[in-house]
C-alpha cells in the first residue's frame, strides 16, 4: 500500500522506461507531487515514495506526467525532496 497522500488523486502516470515509478498528484489545501515505486519494500505491503514536490501548486494538481525517456516529469513546481538515487529529475 502507498499511503503518502493526505486528499484525492487528480493525476497518475507510470515511468515509460522501467514501468515500476509512478508519479502522482492531489488536490487540497496543500497540492503535492508524489513520485513512488509500485514494487513493495522487502518483507513488506509498504510502496516506498521516492520524491516530494510541494510549493507553489494551488488547489489541485490537474496534469503531469513523466517525459518519453522516464528521466524527468513535468510540470511541477516547487520545493523539491527525492530521498532516493532513482527518483527522476525535475526540469527547472
Amino acid at each position: 500500500f502507498f499511503y503518502g497522500h493526505d486528499d484525492d488523486i487528480t493525476a497518475l502516470d507510470m515511468n515509460p522506461k522501467d514501468r515500476t515509478t509512478i508519479v502522482t498528484g492531489q488536490l487540497g489545501k496543500d497540492p503535492k507531487i508524489l513520485v513512488w515505486s509500485s514494487k513493495p519494500q522487502k518483507n513488506s505491503r509498504h510502496l516506498p515514495q521516492l520524491c516530494v514536490i510541494h510549493g507553489d501548486h494551488k488547489r489541485a494538481i490537474i496534469g503531469l506526467a513523466f517525459s518519453k525517456t522516464g528521466e524527468f516529469i513535468g510540470p511541477p513546481l516547487g520545493e523539491i525532496e527525492c530521498q532516493h538515487a532513482s527518483a527522476p529529475s525535475v526540469p527547472r
